[in-house]
């Protein structure tokens, strides 16, 4: 049977420790000193996995997407209300990476319709809600709704033409990625969320590690 290598499985248990290490201290201790650096290291060790197991340009657009992402983690640590268009604008080039990575191998097929256009729905609803937002940051906030969904959209499109044993994994991740945003523009321009911070970042770390996976992972065979 072929398992996964050994550092490999090091960078996923590590990854695992890091977020969930960094979600229990934010209720009681956030922030405390260098509490950036303990969030900056999961998507790190998504940067060594993808770095480890994939090719050519997937591994390049891959490689900017985790490292503006990380980008993001940090500045968003270090001053959540003064650094947020900061963050927005990191995470932004990180999901137009993404997305030009998906829209590479973008096929549509009937199938694909429904999460399509639930998407494209969930986009126009949320814009709703959100137009009357502080009137300096609905610009950009608009702009990084609408790549978020071309992302979202462009990861249900995705139809690798590499063997990918779980492809799967790609679009359930960029949809989770979605509703972790989601949380944190209802809680940081509509109605305060307790301890939103958690459940974005729990989504968001789920979110990252599938959509690697979905490029890293394979099968065992006998």
């Amino acid at each position: 049977m072929n398992k996964i290598p050994g550092i490999d499985r090091f960078l996923y248990i590590l990854y695992g420790i890091a977020a969930l290490s960094f979600l229990v201290l934010i209720i009681p201790f956030h922030p405390y000193p260098f509490s950036f650096l303990l969030k900056a290291i999961p998507v790190s060790c998504l940067i060594i996995l993808s770095l480890r197991n994939t090719e050519s340009r997937v591994r390049v657009l891959l490689f900017f997407a985790l490292l503006f992402s990380v980008g993001g983690d940090i500045v968003l640590d270090i001053d959540r209300t003064r650094f947020f268009i900061f963050g927005l604008i990191f995470f932004l080039i990180s999901h137009v990476f993404y997305m030009t990575l998906f829209m590479r191998q973008a096929r549509f097929s009937k199938k694909k319709l429904l999460p399509v256009g639930f998407v494209l729905i969930y986009t126009i609803i949320l814009s709703i809600i959100l137009r009357n937002i502080d009137a300096t940051r609905i610009v950009p906030v608009y702009i990084y709704l609408f790549v978020i969904m071309g992302m979202t959209i462009s990861a249900i499109l995705f139809t690798p033409r590499e063997k990918l044993d779980f492809p799967f994994l790609i679009p359930i991740g960029a949809g989770i990625f979605m509703l972790s945003d989601t949380i944190i523009a209802v809680n940081q321009f509509l109605i305060p969320i307790t301890h939103s911070l958690v459940y974005s970042l729990t989504l968001y770390f789920t979110a990252q590690v599938l959509i690697i996976s979905g490029f890293v992972l394979r099968r065992t065979k006998s």
